[in-house]
């Protein structure tokens, strides 16, 4: 080889290279030849091929004629200086480049002049080999950036975490420490640094920094964390650190940027709570509340690692604290919690102020969820926790948390919890021993009302209680089932001491009251509520079509549960109070008679049996468009399901007699409302689509509204004509009852045990009365019952309006001139 023989000596070739060079006459066919020496020349060779000249041609490189005008990753870009004798321009690999870095003279190489600042390198670490990137120095760091257009990034790398720095040849550096690359920590890292002064900078800045290990001691593990709680004095917030395990195993925390340290742990010595879900540690030194966070992979696993366990749970975030603990008063300050479980307490933590509230054992402390709200009830004292999404019975454990067991308790609309107690003075809301909400005094009190929908998930209910100084009334929340029981020991309370002055007669006419709007309430209550219902449902829905289906399928299957009430009111309410009656009387010592109640029983199956013959025509003109109905088997289900949930609600009367003497279960089935059947679409969607659509082309629109326009038309003129007569005649068929029934009853009462009876039924009627409809809505069925006697009023409007016209018209005739007879 003719390059081979134009060597000097001891030149020896240290890069060969296919092409890359030209010159003037270079062939087209020949064999291109470029080699590097050691000496700093440049060879090329042509061998000219068939017909051309076999030419060798060389160059000195110093200074500086073969100049580097790219870096990239894992190939370096060559290039000559001149063109003449030839020039040339070749890629190198990273291995091929510090080859001839070297084993060439340096001054042969001329660098970017952008590479004073950002110096390039090539660092290989974890799995990243020969990565390129650009090196910048600082009086106390060193950073590098990686080389990518389009993504940036920047690693820090401060002096002061080196913990070895070795030379491994001119251009190659290795330094061992904790330095944060790719969101994880190396402990080497090694690079290629082409310029040697920069190389000799990068060392001799390093070997000036302070070592992190003067500063905190001997460590192991370095992580970036924040901090929060009182450091010093000073309150600090989600603060910037890092967090070192030091050898003889504490936890260090250290703001490097300030070169100082924060605070100091001991893993052994100091109480380690852990919120897996936010990777949240606070850490109990001496009574004192310190808050770590870690973010980062591998922080999070040193973490779990190193001080999680499993028996100590921490979670900072679990609602607001209100009520009464160890005798503050709280009003909505944000909480979290502390629970250690091998000693069994827990402590809550003021997370604004980072305090801790004294520890409490889970003996003495009750914690009852209800509603999403965690009630602490401790000695005389109730507090309790709002704003946890999830479950608190989830976040403590199972054991810890319990339901409610009729507890007294309750809250108000400021959401500050408390007791209620009863007793023959009044009411007390107390939230601990010395520290009353309000007191009520009987006297007070002039109505107790529910002010809100039951819901069938929710443990409590509004309630108002009005007292003389508030017409509006107070709302508290008070547990469902106790609110019957309640209304009806605060009216026995405020009317009992009155008792003795009752003439028996008067008692006697409060009770039949009590029975008149109970019987009608059963016996008209359907009618009265479906004419709400069809209100209701003409206001909520826009749609004409959407609205008439609602529309027909409320007022069929409410027409429906009319029909079947009135045959029950009718046989049965009689019944049932002839056997009521029989009971008080008997243990009087008098006989009872059934006459009265067979008088109340015959006139109630005329009323029905009138009443369904009206019913009866709106049905005739609705069968018309019977197969727009949801089917009988679906709506049977939602029926059910109603009746179910109506029962369940009687159910709740138990405590104080109602389910058999009044409760809704054993008489009559509960009212159908509209506001069920503003989504009761739902129940249909088992019909076929196609069905939908045959039934739409035979049932127009225009058909099936004016067939609803007709039927409520007529429910109409029933309930402004033909209601009022019949509930008119209702109070007559049960005066008449109870005007027959009065002498005994009379004589009865002169005996203070049936006093003491029909007291009770009397107020066991008025809690009747004042509960909801329904669980849906939050109208009383006092406020029905008022709705249906209001009805008589249209009778006597109707009355004076006939007088008025027949006045009007014998006038007119009587101004006429008359015929004298001859």
């Amino acid at each position: 080889m003719k390059i081979r023989a134009s060597l000097l000596t001891d030149e020896q070739v240290v890069h060969t290279h296919s092409g890359g060079f030209s010159f003037s006459s270079i062939s087209v066919v020949g064999t291109h030849t470029l080699c590097l020496t050691n000496q700093g020349r440049v060879f090329v060779h042509d061998t000219g091929g068939l017909f051309g000249t076999d030419t060798v041609h060389n160059i000195a490189c110093n200074p500086g004629k073969i100049r580097i005008t790219q870096f990239m990753d894992r190939l370096v870009t060559l290039e000559g200086k001149d063109s003449f004798p030839f020039g040339f321009k070749i890629l190198l690999s990273i291995p091929d480049f510090e080859k001839c870095l070297n084993q060439m003279p340096a001054e042969c190489f001329q660098f970017p002049i952008d590479a004073a600042s950002e110096i390039p390198v090539y660092a290989t670490y974890g799995s990243e080999t020969n990565a390129y990137m650009k090196l910048g120095l600082k009086a106390d760091q060193f950073e590098l950036m990686t080389g990518s257009v389009i993504a940036n990034k920047i690693y820090t790398i401060p002096y002061h975490r080196i913990t070895a720095a070795n030379r491994i040849d001119a251009f190659h550096l290795k330094l061992d420490g904790f330095f944060d690359l790719e969101w994880t920590t190396i402990p080497s890292i090694q690079l290629f640094i082409p310029q040697q002064d920069k190389l000799l900078a990068l060392l001799a800045l390093q070997q000036k920094a302070p070592k992190l290990q003067e500063l905190i001691g001997s460590f192991q593990e370095l992580y970036p964390m924040s901090y929060s709680g009182r450091f010093n004095g000073i309150k600090h917030e989600g603060q910037e650190g890092t967090l070192a395990l030091g050898n003889d195993l504490t936890i260090t925390i250290v703001d490097e940027s300030k070169w100082s340290v924060i605070h100091r742990f001991q893993l052994k010595m100091d109480d380690w709570y852990y919120e897996n879900e936010l990777n949240r540690t606070l850490v109990v030194q001496q009574g004192t509340p310190y808050v770590i966070d870690v973010k980062r992979a591998d922080a999070i696993t040193f973490a779990r690692k190193t001080w999680m366990k499993p028996e100590q749970i921490f979670h900072q975030q679990i609602g607001t604290l209100q009520g009464v603990l160890f005798g503050e008063q709280y009003d909505g300050q944000e909480v979290g919690f502390l629970l250690n479980r091998t000693k069994n307490r827990m402590q809550l933590l003021l997370n604004k102020q980072m305090k801790l509230l004294p520890a409490v054992s889970l003996q003495e402390c009750g914690m009852i969820e209800a509603d999403n709200r965690l009630f602490m009830l401790r000695e005389l004292e109730i507090a309790m926790i709002v704003g946890q999404e999830s479950s608190y019975s989830l976040l403590f454990g199972s054991g810890i948390v319990k339901p409610p067991d009729s507890q007294m308790m309750g809250y108000t609309l400021m959401n500050q919890p408390f007791f209620y107690e009863l007793s023959e003075r009044g009411l007390t809301f107390r939230q601990g021993q010395n520290m009353v909400l309000q007191n009520v005094d009987n006297e007070e009190i002039t109505n107790i009302s529910v002010s809100e929908p039951l819901s069938e998930n929710s443990y409590f209910v509004g309630v108002t209680i009005r007292i003389n100084s508030n017409k509006e009334g107070i709302l508290y929340k008070l547990p469902t089932h106790a609110v019957p029981g309640l209304i009806y020991e605060k009216y026995r309370q405020r009317k009992a001491p009155l008792l003795p002055q009752i003439p028996p007669a008067q008692l006697y006419l409060s009770w039949c009251r009590q029975m008149n709007d109970f019987a009608l309430y059963n016996m008209f209550g359907q009618i009265f509520a479906l004419q709400a219902g069809i209100r209701e449902i003409e206001d909520n829905v826009t749609n004409r079509e959407e609205r008439n289906n609602r529309l027909l399928n409320f007022l069929y299957y409410a027409i429906q549960n009319q029909k079947r009430r009135l045959d029950q009111v009718s046989i049965y309410l009689p019944a049932m109070l002839e056997s009521n009656s029989r009971e008080l009387l008997t243990e009087a010592g008098l006989t009872s008679s059934e006459e009265p109640f067979r008088l109340m029983q015959r006139g109630f199956m005329g009323i029905g049996s009138q009443l369904k013959q009206s019913l009866a025509e709106i049905e005739s003109i609705l069968s018309a468009v019977y197969p727009l109905l949801i089917p009988k088997a679906d709506m049977e289900r939602f029926i059910r399901k109603e009746e179910k949930q109506g029962y369940a609600r009687a159910a709740v009367t138990t405590g104080i007699g109602l389910a058999v003497t009044i409760g809704s279960g054993g008489l009559a089935l509960p009212l159908l409302l509209g506001g069920a059947f503003l989504g009761v679409g739902a129940a249909s969607k088992a019909r076929d689509t196609r069905e939908k659509q045959l039934l739409k082309a035979e049932y127009d629109h225009d058909r099936l509204d004016f067939y609803m326009t007709k039927a409520l038309d007529t429910l109409e003129h029933l309930m402004n004509t033909l209601i009022p007569f019949h509930v008119a005649e209702a109070n007559r068929y049960m005066s008449a009852s109870f005007e027959r029934l009065a002498p005994p009853y009379k004589t009865a009462l002169l005996q203070q045990e049936a006093v003491e009876r029909l007291f009770t039924d009397i107020a066991r009627h008025y809690t009747y009365k004042q509960l909801p409809i329904d669980d849906s809505v939050v109208m009383s069925r006092s406020e029905l019952m008022e709705s249906v006697q209001a009805s008589t009023g249209t009778a006597n409007e109707l009355i004076q309006l006939f007088q008025q016209e027949v006045n009007y018209d014998v006038s007119k005739q009587a101004k006429r001139p008359q015929l004298r007879s001859i």
